[in-house]
């Protein structure tokens, strides 16, 4: 594996630890957080919804963007999410899945198969980004509250990134440098090492999520960033090394495009029907 896909494969690895494994905490009610739990309260009592998920990347040029378009019927717990991935090169790849309840099927290639696309469950995707804080009290920094012209408010919180902090250590936790050091001093092995420093070195800020409530009081989106700076690795001698700094910025935004609407079941139905099944 060249240098560029090692180093994209790590931060694929270490920073979707953070980034997923960081939106989901509690934490003791405030004023604002009080007005956050009553609004994801609203949303989980609706009977359908369809919304709109946007990871993206940016960095030394590069634009790396994921989508997830969900439609969900919570009465019966049957999702189906299409996903559209493009890269810093700008190749996109496409995958549909299906859920009933029980199994999950992934249309990928022209081809229907179980459990063979990107959920590992048949929890609906990113739901819980939607109806559980993302955040923890102790973390926050400031909290301010906008209010939008259609009526509808945002509550910002601006948070310490010691959350993202703790994510890494724990992640480095899992691969001790112990680990290397029982293999042969391969190549490989150096490669590792140099991006286990690095990650070590990786710093956060700028942190902060934004939720939208409408004027009826539901949630309708949710969006979390921060900024990393984190050493360079680069080739000098035909060996890796730290040198510099590089920064990008990673986020993840939610927007609740309808909810109880008649058309949500119908799109479902007819995936359930692509996909084989009966209903």
């Amino acid at each position: 594996m060249d240098k560029k896909s090692v180093q994209a494969v790590l931060v694929t690895i270490f920073s979707g630890v953070l980034f997923l494994e960081s939106m989901f905490a509690g934490g003791v009610a405030s004023e604002e957080t009080g007005k956050v739990l009553d609004a994801m309260r609203g949303l989980r009592r609706v009977n359908n919804v369809h919304y709109l998920v946007t990871n993206s990347y940016s960095g030394n040029q590069d634009i790396v963007q994921q989508t997830q378009e969900v439609w969900a019927d919570l009465l019966d717990e049957t999702w189906m999410v299409e996903y559209k991935n493009t890269d810093a090169d700008g190749a996109m790849t496409y995958v549909k899945e299906f859920c009933d309840g029980v199994t999950v099927n992934s249309y990928q290639a022209g081809t229907w198969s179980e459990w063979n696309g990107y959920s590992t469950t048949t929890d609906i995707p990113n739901y819980q980004a939607l109806t559980n804080p993302g955040y923890r009290e102790e973390d926050i920094v400031s909290a301010e509250t906008a209010d939008l012209d259609d009526g509808a408010k945002q509550i910002i919180f601006s948070l310490s990134g010691q959350q993202l902090k703790e994510k890494r250590d724990q992640a480095l936790d899992l691969i001790e440098p112990a680990g290397f050091k029982e293999q042969d001093d391969t190549e490989q092995m150096d490669k590792m090492s140099v991006y286990y420093e690095q990650y070590q070195k990786t710093g956060y800020q700028n942190e902060r999520i934004v939720y939208t409530i409408n004027k009826s009081g539901v949630l309708t989106g949710m969006e979390y960033s921060f900024d990393v700076k984190r050493p360079k690795v680069v080739i000098k001698g035909g060996v890796q090394k730290l040198e510099g700094e590089e920064q990008y910025a990673m986020g993840v935004k939610i927007e609740v495009l309808s909810y109880n609407q008649a058309n949500i079941p119908k799109v479902i139905r007819k995936c359930a029907a692509d996909a084989g099944y009966d209903r």
